[in-house]
């Protein structure tokens, strides 16, 4: 009735009727191994990744003999068991190299002189691992600024599948977009016309898994941005060279550029360099330049630009030939080389005696010369010369301004002989000045009139208030004036003399005008 393999220690007494005697001494025995012996206790697992497993357990209370080793079933969930010897005490295994996220069913056996049964089953998962990659994913573009996107689930989730992670770049961007979709498809936006992206697709376990092949595709193209620079390099008479750069958006392939100016409209093929001609001469012109893709129009850039002036005529001098016809000179003008001068128009403008224009006439001198001659001038009559220069543009004949007042004109007297125009001015320069000093003496004059009559009016008042004796030897003296004045006023008649003479030879302007008024 002793335990398998146990440890006893044992004396012996002697009884007799009397009692039991002393004990003999102690001695001690074990019994023998025996098996099988009890399964292991508490048989525990957790996963410590997706590919392994961590067991352990308590040996049995009684193994009835020495425990060598233990031995571990595992079993995945629908496949073949597998076993793991271990030797030794140690109550822990770690299992590796299993399937991940795969259940398994676990049980421990001990070995003494023969194993035990398995200890009941334990049941536990490894953990959630990466997936594989999701399958057939396809992108197509929908507009200029997104794309769609749809894929398969992946054939190993390899844990519980959470949704699928996008990743996607511009080409030529290192910024990496990313977004999150729990369905098999996605739709991406805001993103650049006509740029190609690289999208992949990985499904999301606890980690994200497997990442899709790469899959390259473009935006579509929309209308352009704007042409930039748009400048004029070169101008003429009748021609504006433009040129310009492509759109720093493009935004697709660039089909051809419109410029448009006026009513007129023509297209270019690439080009960013023309020649704009047939155009007026002094004109000025808005220039706009459109970009095209398959798509349509962009916006158009704008610029102004004016062709060619015909300079005008300076250095313009007068000779005279006789009193009735001049030489007018002038310096040659330059101009673009897609004009020539066919002639130049003489304007020759004379002034009446007081100085004002009269109605302007003009004479035209054949060919590109630098003189021409004026006939049948009126002598002694004033006159303003102006010349201007008329080019032929294309088949079409254009007139030079005439210069503002005063500027490269010149004033001439056809009756003058002398051919210093200076001189001429230099006349006009003292004559003004004449009258200015004549002006001034007038109003000296009137001024001191002013004041004698003031002072007579004075004078005047004051015979007034004088005694009725006075008054009386006064008439008896204007009696004999107004006689004296009387016979002036005759004798004048006679004469044709005028009244300032009268009143010189009455010496006495208050009593003149007296008799004059009686």
């Amino acid at each position: 009735g002793l335990n398998p393999y146990t440890q006893y220690s044992c004396y012996v007494t002697a009884n007799t009727s009397v009692g039991q005697g002393s004990s003999s001494t102690v001695f001690s025995g074990q019994t023998a191994e025996t098996g099988p012996p009890p399964p292991p206790l508490n048989v525990t697992a957790y996963n410590t990744s997706s590919f392994s497993v961590m067991v352990t357990w308590q040996r049995p209370r009684y193994p009835n003999g020495i425990i060598r080793g233990y031995q571990i079933s595992y079993t995945p969930q629908g496949g073949n068991a597998q076993l793991l010897n271990t030797s030794g005490t140690n109550s822990s295994t770690l299992l590796t190299g299993l399937q991940i996220y795969k259940v398994y069913n676990v049980s421990v056996r001990v070995l003494t002189v023969a194993y035990s049964n398995f200890s009941s089953i334990f049941t536990v998962s490894t953990d959630e691992g990466v997936s594989s990659a999701p399958l057939n994913v396809t992108v197509s573009n929908i507009t200029s600024m997104s794309l769609f996107a749809k894929w398969q689930p992946p054939l190993q989730t390899n844990g519980i599948l959470r949704g699928y992670t996008i990743s996607y770049k511009a080409q030529g961007d290192s910024t990496l977009l990313t977004t999150f979709v729990t369905n098999a498809n996605v739709r991406l936006t805001s993103l650049k016309p006509y740029t190609v992206y690289t999208i992949t697709v990985m499904a999301r376990t606890k980690v994200d898994g497997t990442p899709s092949n790469q899959v390259n595709i473009s935006t579509a193209q929309d209308v352009p941005g704007p042409a930039q620079n748009l400048r004029v390099l070169q101008k003429t008479l009748s021609t504006i060279t433009l040129t310009w750069q492509p759109p720093l958006m493009p935004n697709g392939v660039i089909t051809q550029y419109q410029l448009a100016w006026g009513s007129s409209l023509t297209s270019y093929m690439n080009a960013q360099f023309v020649v704009v001609s047939g155009l007026n001469v002094s004109t000025t012109y808005t220039f706009n330049i459109t970009a095209w893709t398959v798509v349509g129009p962009g916006q158009s850039t704008a610029v102004q630009a004016t062709t060619a002036l015909i300079p005008n005529v300076t250095g313009v001098s007068v000779t005279p030939l006789n009193v009735k016809t001049v030489q007018v000179s002038w310096i040659r003008i330059d101009i673009p080389s897609d004009g020539t001068i066919v002639g130049y128009n003489v304007f020759y403008t004379p002034y009446n005696n007081k100085n004002r224009q009269l109605s302007g006439i003009s004479q035209f001198i054949i060919g590109d010369v630098t003189q021409g001659v004026i006939n049948d001038l009126i002598p002694s009559q004033l006159y303003q010369f102006s010349v201007a220069a008329v080019v032929n543009v294309a088949g079409q004949n254009y007139s030079g301004m005439l210069p503002l007042s005063g500027k490269n004109m010149v004033i001439y007297n056809p009756a003058s002989t002398t051919t210093d125009i200076s001189s001429v001015v230099l006349a006009s320069s003292l004559i003004a000045e004449l009258i200015g000093i004549l002006l001034v003496v007038v109003v000296v004059v009137l001024v001191v009139l002013l004041l004698v009559r003031r002072k007579w009016l004075k004078w005047k008042s004051k015979l007034q208030i004088s005694g009725s004796s006075k008054r009386n030897d006064l008439a008896r003296e204007d009696t004999v004036l107004c006689t004296h004045f009387s016979n002036v006023m005759a004798e004048s008649q006679v004469n044709e003399q005028p009244e300032e003479a009268i009143y010189q030879e009455c010496h006495f302007i208050p009593t003149a005008e007296t008799c004059l008024s009686n």
